[in-house]
């Protein structure tokens, strides 16, 4: 089974260690929180925080919209 950060490194063509960065950067704008794994010490969860949310609902509407158009 994968990480759950390794699942989102092979989704996304980025390098573990990017997508490390990446989670501390979205972190630190409160965007997601990372907590214990409880079926695995070493690996972490993500999770989108309401700001988090907030900006994904934003970004698919974007999307959205210029699909639409398109």
């Amino acid at each position: 089974m994968l990480s759950p950060q390794r699942k989102l490194s092979l989704l996304t063509g980025k390098s573990p260690a990017n997508i490390t960065r990446i989670l501390d950067r979205l972190e630190k704008k409160n965007r997601i929180v990372r907590k214990a794994n409880p079926d695995d010490r070493r690996s972490s969860l993500v999770f989108l925080t309401k700001d988090g949310e907030i900006l994904k609902d934003e970004v698919v509407n974007l999307f959205e919209g210029l699909r639409s158009e398109l």
